[in-house]
Order: structure tokens, then C-alpha cells, then sequence
């Protein structure tokens, strides 16, 4: 059975997303994986923003082990600034011993995002976050 990871970062939206694409795989066939980034948010703008954290509180926090595990991976964030949040490229970066070891090479990865508005920088966002694939294609 293929394992799929899809790891997200943040609150809202875009985890009602992460779990539709995960429905989508199980619907197929897939045996899913549902993780989240840690929040990097300085706690005072979480409680200024009332940023729904307990929304998330069933979901585990993803580890480097998740990564391993999967056949394919499913990347998310929000927008911020035509950019993927700090907390999944923070992730992100703490790859580097994965893909130095070649443990995520050939695996397929896509990637979603949302964003406030119709013209939130969704494609940026995506452009982002695709450099993590590419340097995973290398061997």
C-alpha cells in the first residue's frame, strides 16, 4: 500500500485542506499520514491574533522519521507575503540530513496553499515551496 505524508503548517483553511487531500488519497487506495508543522509564532501574536491552535491539538507534530516512512508527500501552507509560512520552511530546512542521504530521493511531492484573498500570491507561494522538491531529485 503507498504511504502518503501530508504535513501542513498552520490553522484554518488550511487544514480543512490537508484533510481533504488526505480523504482523496484513502479514497484511492492510500494509506495516509496527517501531520503538522510546530507552531513558530512568539506566543503573544498568537493570543493578539486568537490564532485557533486547539484546532490542530489531535493532529501530532510531524518528524523527520515521517518523511522517511512516506511514498509521497503533500506539502502545505498559507500564504504570507507570496511566501510559505516561516514555520514549514523552518521544517523544511531541518531536512537537510534526509535529503544528504539520498532518503528522500524519487519521492513525489505536490503542495498546496491558501490564502485570504483571490490574488493572495498562491503562485508564489507554490514556487516557494517547490525548490524543496527539486533538491530532492538529485541524488
Amino acid at each position: 500500500m503507498v504511504k502518503i505524508l501530508v504535513l501542513f503548517y498552520g490553522y484554518g483553511s488550511i487544514v480543512d485542506l490537508a484533510k481533504e487531500i488526505a480523504k482523496g488519497a484513502e479514497e484511492e487506495g492510500a494509506e495516509t499520514r496527517i501531520r503538522k508543522v510546530r507552531e513558530t509564532l512568539y506566543p503573544e501574536l498568537i493570543q493578539q491574533f486568537h490564532i485557533p491552535l486547539d484546532s490542530t491539538k489531535d493532529i501530532p507534530e510531524v518528524t523527520l522519521d515521517d518523511l522517511k516512512l512516506a511514498d509521497g508527500i503533500a506539502i502545505g501552507s498559507p500564504t504570507r507575503y507570496g511566501n510559505m509560512a516561516g514555520g514549514i520552511k523552518t521544517f523544511l530546512d531541518s531536512t537537510a540530513p534526509l535529503w544528504r542521504n539520498g532518503d528522500l530521493y524519487g519521492k513525489p511531492v505536490t503542495f498546496f496553499t491558501e490564502a485570504s484573498t483571490v490574488h493572495g500570491g498562491h503562485e508564489t507561494t507554490i514556487l516557494t515551496m517547490s525548490t524543496y522538491a527539486v533538491v530532492n531529485s538529485f541524488r
